[in-house]
């Protein structure tokens, strides 16, 4: 039988996506995403946990990542867990575990009077975002 490797994340970008170039002229693009959770503690007071997500993103996706993808849009993303190694300048074996994104979808809607690839203003259009919120008695479903 074989493994499952699969990450599905909804969470907020703490910085704009950084873009980069390769040697093979390849784009990869990097994420900084947060997740969040509450609880309640021993003292019954609540408590909220953050956790920050590396992902990273290669080719078109990377490209089309960087055109949509702003600091503090909400977005789903759907990969897969690596991790890669390497030594460090003072010899130390480090690691890095990220999430290689096979698709994302930004969950934020546009903004009033964005603009787009060629600098014309476009107005919202919400019909475009799907809404992941349940209501009344349906808490435990999921919205997906």
């Amino acid at each position: 039988m074989r493994g499952v490797n699969k990450v599905i994340l909804i969470g907020r970008l703490g910085q704009d996506p950084e873009i980069r170039k390769m040697d093979n002229m390849r784009s990869k693009l990097l994420l900084r995403v947060a997740t969040s959770e509450s609880y309640k503690n021993a003292n019954g007071e609540w408590t909220d946990i953050t956790d920050w997500h590396s992902v990273v993103m290669w080719g078109p996706i990377a490209e089309r990542g960087e055109r949509d993808l702003h600091k503090g849009n909400m977005v789903y993303i759907e990969g897969k867990l690596k991790t890669r190694s390497w030594e460090d300048k003072d010899g130390q074996k480090r690691y890095a575990t990220e999430v290689l994104a096979d698709s994302y979808q930004n969950l934020s809607p546009k903004e009033q009077g964005s603009k787009d690839q060629y600098g014309n203003t476009t107005p919202s259009d919400s019909s475009k975002t799907e809404d992941f919120s349940t209501s009344g008695d349906n808490d435990d479903v999921l919205p997906f």
